[in-house]
């Protein structure tokens, strides 16, 4: 679609009952006094490890380990010792267990010497320059518990978890070079990076794809409007001049991607994130060799590894990057310069992660094939608009996708390093499923793993679209015809896992949730893919269903649908629940309220082509401009709004895009206020659509409790506005329409 992981108590203490319940059952009057560690002094390297064990205990031993001087060493839950920095240590192991009726409790020592790491960690990527052992671990998920010990094995007892301390990962740090601009001289130079990363560079070479699905990928998730997000030929130029990768990647309104963000995302049960990638961002149009920036792929490097440290797997691809691909379907010179764009986005894309272990998986494309080759195009080259003006015939554009599929699994399988026996996902017809299926797409040919499948491919799941995606009166989810939609559609799919490949829907999703039904419509398709082998990927911007800002799930019946499906105990405390808001709607005529705050004035609402002007016009089909109107190229608030006059202009803050505005009002001295719109050429295609509003606590924030009423339901009358929420902390009033009208004034009134 275009558009440090911390568990819960409750996860630490369910799962120190699921490792006490694992360990056999021992007569209470086991002999024990011979309880003691197998080492009582070791010595370490930084960065190396070494393993403790407690002998002759008794089988429902409790252990807890710990260590007297952390910046020295550290241990694990497993008695699993790791060498942080020069210097001496103790560790010791906390044993209790009962002798008959007698409470038991021991403490083990050992000596633990540091020494200096004989050699540097290696780097998980042959292109890196230097790898440091850094001085922090990262947590992982938890370990399995073990088994049963045998009735007879009472001389070593694996270590029963008491503590929440996290299992450490080992660290290294990948140093990469860049260009900066000094913010002093205003000159570049080029610096350093340091990307942190627990990447090992392990490969599992025997394990296909369906394997990979059921038993390590988990749910998924995307990290979209984050680096696929684009600006307009102005702004986007001066990001390149500047080399400001936050530019593009927080464009679309997401704030920088943290690893906590990451982190939160594997307390709801999800272990794969797909990363969309808009690679145009930063390189030199007159470059014919579509060098990537050392920034940009840096920044991707770092989110990947982001992933990697939260013990997840990665997905990166080439997603729309602003319709670079209509540039198939425009004649020969065109078709060439897209070929070339396509070979080394993937060659350079190759090369970085070619080192890296099989927990980043490429993806060849987004839902570009075929329909999209043909769309109208720049002349920079970029698509203008969704005008088919390309040369492309259907045929044509199924054996160019099937052709660029095959050029995907050639480049990566040649470039070398781990990419062998890389798992690839083949971006299917448009990413729909009935065109995917259709007989004239065909799976690319894997020479290098005949004997076990590393592809899948991909497809997305917004059916029916008037509810999943936009749409405006399609509120509910749920009939028998729904379902059974849902069923034929991923039944169809099932032809790839019999014939050997995985099923990814790279995307689902319901982007509106205020729609009814999300939790069933949820549970219908967590339980199909489950019981087909398929890998479903949740569609998620900010503010969507995660929120970025507290790392944790916006609707608490959201959250309970993940965490029962996959055993997690994810944050579930929000009082948000999905659909529509339970309030009364109620509309009056203005003339019996009492005016509070005004503004007049124009505001073109953008809805995204970036025409304003009042004299606009769109075509029959509500899609694109055919007359009046200004092209905006770069942020400039100026060419959306004009004001006339207002109460207090410091209480309303237009978005520089044009497309909300938010109002800022001492809402504790309303009683019931409501709000009312008014609008001109109404009858020039310039559609209202639905009123939307909701609140948020910050100008840069996101709202979280959007909600939507069809204009035509109080045409002329005025909405009341959530007063409870506002009142609650959140003092901003969300305010735009889901189409783009040309406002003339927006009028708040209470009722009292």
């Amino acid at each position: 679609m275009k558009k440090t992981m911390r568990k819960t108590m409750g996860v630490i203490l369910s799962l120190a009952l699921a490792f006490t319940g694992t360990v056999g059952s021992q007569d209470a009057s086991a002999k024990s006094g011979g309880v003691k560690l197998n080492k009582k002094s070791v010595t370490v390297e930084v960065n190396k490890k070494v393993k403790l064990k407690v002998k002759k205990a008794p089988k429902k031993a409790k252990v807890k380990w710990s260590v007297n001087k952390k910046k020295i060493a550290s241990v694990s839950k497993k008695g699993v010792v790791k060498g942080k920095a020069e210097g001496k240590a103790v560790v010791t192991a906390k044993v209790t267990y009962k002798n008959g009726k007698k409470k038991v409790t021991k403490k083990l020592k050992c000596k633990v010497t540091v020494k200096a790491a004989s050699v540097t960690s290696p780097s998980p990527a042959a292109a890196a320059t230097k790898a440091a052992v850094a001085t922090t671990a990262a947590a992982a998920a938890p370990t399995v518990a073990p088994t049963a010990a045998p009735a007879d094995a009472s001389t070593e007892v694996p270590a029963v978890v008491e503590s929440s301390e996290p299992t450490e990962r080992p660290q290294h740090i990948i140093e990469r070079t860049e260009e900066r601009i000094n913010e002093t001289t205003g000159e570049k130079e080029t610096v350093v990076k340091e990307i942190i990363s627990t990447d090992d560079g392990s490969v599992e070479k025997d394990i296909d794809s369906i394997t990979l699905i059921n038993e390590k990928l988990g749910q998924g998730i995307n990290l979209g409007n984050t680096l696929e997000a684009t600006l307009t030929k102005q702004d986007r130029d001066a990001a390149r001049e500047s080399i400001n990768v936050d530019a593009f990647e927080c464009a679309w309104g997401a704030p920088k991607t943290t690893q906590a963000m990451i982190d939160g995302y594997k307390q709801y049960g999800f272990n794969t994130v797909r990363i969309p990638i808009a690679w145009s961002n930063m390189i030199d149009e007159n470059d014919s060799t579509y060098k990537i920036n050392d920034a940009f792929m840096n920044r991707v490097e770092e989110v990947v590894n982001y992933c990697i440290n939260a013990d997840m797997y990665a997905i990166i691809n080439i997603h729309w990057d602003s319709g670079w691909w209509s540039q198939f379907g425009a004649g020969d010179e065109w078709n060439a310069k897209a070929h070339a764009r396509y070979t080394s986005f993937w060659n350079q894309i190759a090369e970085r992660f070619k080192d890296y272990s099989d927990k980043v998986i490429f993806e060849s494309a987004n839902e570009e094939f075929c329909e999209a080759f043909n769309h109208e195009i720049n002349e920079e080259g970029y698509r203008e608009s969704v005008d088919e003006t390309g040369n492309l015939t259907e045929d044509q554009c199924y054996e160019l996708s099937n052709e660029l599929n095959q050029e995907f699994v050639d480049i990566v399988r040649n470039s070398g390093g781990n990419n062998e026996f890389r798992h690839l996902l083949i971006a299917g017809i448009r990413t729909d499923i009935e065109l995917t299926c259709d007989d004239r797409f065909k799976m690319p040919v894997d020479p290098a793993n005949e004997g076990v499948n590393k592809l899948s491919v991909s497809v997305h799941y917004y059916t029916p679209w008037d509810y999943c995606g936009n749409g405006q009166n399609t509120l509910y989810w749920g009939s028998d015809e729904d379902k059974q939609q849902m069923l034929d559609l991923f039944t169809m799919m099932e032809k790839f896992t019999k014939a050997g490949y995985g099923v990814m829907i790279g995307e689902y999703s319901v982007v509106v949730p205020q729609h009814n039904d999300i939790p069933l419509f949820l549970n219908s398709l967590l339980t199909i893919c489950k019981e087909r082998s398929f890998l479903p990927i949740l569609w998620d911007t900010p503010g969507l269903y995660y929120d970025r800002k507290s790392c944790k799930m916006i609707y608490s019946d959201v959250a309970k649908v993940f965490n029962e499906f996959t055993g997690s105990e994810g944050d579930a405390s929000s009082e948000l629940k999905s659909g529509e808001v339970e309030r009364e709607v109620k509309f009056e005529d203005p003339e019996n309220l009492t005016l509070k705050w005004s503004w007049e004035g124009t505001w073109c609402k953008n809805d995204g082509q970036n025409y304003t002007g009042v004299d606009r016009v769109k075509d029959e089909e509500g899609k694109n401009w055919i007359s009046g109107g200004e092209k905006v190229t770069a942020t400039d608030l100026s060419k959306w709004v004009t004001t006339t006059s207002c109460t207090d202009e410091s209480q309303i803050v237009f978005n520089d895009w044009g497309y909300v505005t938010l109002l800022n009002l001492d809402w504790s001295q309303f009683n019931e206020p409501y709000i009312i719109a008014e609008f001109i050429n109404e009858d020039k295609g310039n559609t209202i659509g639905n009123y939307e509003f909701g609140t948020q606590d910050a100008v840069d924030s996101q709202p979280n409790d959007i909600q939507k009423v069809e204009y035509d339901t109080f045409r002329g009358k005025c909405v009341n506005i959530p007063i409870a929420s506002l009142k609650g902390g959140k003092p901003y009033l969300y305010f735009t329409f889901t189409n783009c009208p040309i406002f003339t004034s927006i009028k708040v009134y209470d009722k009292e």
